[in-house]
């Protein structure tokens, strides 16, 4: 299992800018509405498309679509942008 930081969130609440344990920078959609706070979240190693991860303390689960993997800053914060736009 792979653990998974938010280090930001798009204005619309639902794209995600993720790190994982490694390092490596994704982006997902969050099919849900954001939480206040974000835990550390666990789950499968990232691949595109549909995956559900679960929030390390509490077991609550949140379900994604990763749109891009491991990604650069740059493609990180102008792939968040262009989610958050639509």
């Amino acid at each position: 299992m792979d653990h998974y930081r938010v280090i930001s969130v798009g204005a619309n609440g639902h794209a995600l800018a993720l790190q994982d344990a490694r390092g490596r920078c994704h982006v997902a959609t969050l099919l849900a509405s954001s939480p206040s706070s974000w835990p550390t979240l666990v789950g499968p190693a990232p691949s595109r498309g549909f995956q559900v991860l679960r929030a390390e303390d509490s077991g609550h689960l949140f379900r994604l679509i990763f749109e891009q993997v491991d990604c650069d800053r740059r493609e990180l914060l102008e792939r968040l942008d262009s989610i958050a736009a639509d």
